[in-house]
């Protein structure tokens, strides 16, 4: 074996873990659309608008904090403003940036999701861990975000 390969419980613990980041969001975004008919990426937007004071952001920095393109969340921002989920005004004193405002609607629609998304949380991650596994947990994906270089300045969402 080269420095280049992982051994066998490398590549088995890299399995896993590539495993886990695709199935896992998968999951959640199908039990979502099955039951508040949003994806995952929808109810991150609509979530992370909620919780503003304002329910306003910039389209750049909600590409920023969900980890998106601009073209990903103008397509996504697109299909919310149809539904009469959020609307989009240009920013008055930068013509370069666009406003994204959580309506009335959008906020009576992500409230009405959270109960879904938190269920699957709970079922698919945290049901199954005890207080020092969450520890663990938290701490080696702060230790892998923050080695990756991923970790940078976003936020959560």
């Amino acid at each position: 074996m080269t420095a280049e390969q992982l051994d066998s419980r490398e590549d088995a613990l890299w399995q896993d873990v590539l495993a886990l980041s695709m199935l896992l969001p998968a999951a959640i975004d199908e039990e979502l659309h099955r039951e508040a008919g949003l994806s995952l990426f929808e109810f991150s937007v609509l979530a992370m608008l909620s919780r503003r004071s304002d329910r306003t952001e910039t389209m750049s920095r909600l590409a920023q904090a969900t980890y998106s393109s601009a073209s990903r969340m103008s397509h996504a921002a697109s299909r919310l403003e149809e539904r009469g989920l959020l609307e989009r005004t240009a920013c008055p004193t930068d013509r370069r940036s666009i406003f994204a405002h959580l309506t009335d609607a959008g906020l009576e629609k992500v409230q009405c999701s959270v109960p879904v998304h938190t269920a699957g949380i709970r079922r698919l991650v945290l049901d199954g861990l005890g207080d020092e596994d969450r520890e663990h947990l938290a701490r080696i994906l702060e230790i892998l975000l923050r080695n990756g270089g991923i970790a940078g300045d976003t936020c959560r969402a």
